[in-house]
């Protein structure tokens, strides 16, 4: 009997040991603005906005990231126009 193992395929930034760190940055951005913004705006201490300014933080920061490490991986490997 022949068994097959289906693993999903690893994201390549797991892979990267300096991912964690950088992940780690948007959790504490978005705690710190949250917080920041919390003090003069009183309706975003709920259980609603509080877990989707986390979510927006931190997928929004992992996208920008993202496309900058694409645009300049494009431009170096990109040769240069005379």
């Amino acid at each position: 009997m022949i068994q097959v193992s289906v693993t999903p395929p690893v994201p390549a930034e797991i892979d990267q040991p300096r991912a964690r760190p950088r992940e780690a940055l948007f959790y504490v951005l978005a705690f710190v603005t949250y917080v920041a913004a919390s003090i003069w705006q009183k309706f975003l201490l709920n259980w609603v906005v509080g877990p989707l300014w986390l979510i927006a933080w931190v997928e929004i920061g992992t996208r920008i990231r993202r496309r900058r490490a694409a645009t300049r991986a494009a431009r170096v490997s990109a040769p240069e126009a005379v």
